[in-house]
């Protein structure tokens, strides 16, 4: 293994533990999907890292701003990204989209804003300037 692939295998680990304490602060992990979110543990020899979020109200201006925060100290141009994996209370539609690429200084949004607010209502509070 040479030292670049070393330090990106430490980062990675390093992510991961910081990105678990940090999201469950906001929510229940659960790769079954019966909680808020599952942190994708496979390390594809790259620099992104995947969460799949089952519950929207978990995505908060302070959930994406931890991440930043996380990705600002690991280094390493590490990206989040967020995938959306929600069935919506009462409703038989699910929502299975991507959802945001989050890096130390930019968070960009793929979902569409009318879409969720009209099936999520308030649990949709998620706002980034664009």
């Amino acid at each position: 293994m040479t030292t670049s692939e070393s330090d990106r295998t430490d980062q990675f680990g390093t992510l991961c533990k910081e990105m678990r304490s940090l999201l469950s602060k906001f929510g229940i992990e659960d790769p079954l999907g019966n909680g808020d979110f599952d942190i994708c543990l496979d390390n594809y020899n790259n620099r992104d890292f995947y969460v799949l979020v089952s519950s929207i109200s978990v995505i908060t201006p302070a959930w994406v701003s931890g991440i930043q925060e996380i990705l600002q100290k690991v280094g390493g141009n590490w990206r989040v990204h967020i995938h959306l994996g929600i069935r919506a209370a009462g409703d038989r539609s699910e929502v299975d989209c991507a959802g945001m690429e989050i890096s130390s200084h930019e968070a960009k949004e793929f979902w569409d804003r009318d879409s969720l607010g009209s099936t999520f209502g308030k649990d949709f509070h998620f706002m980034v300037s664009r």
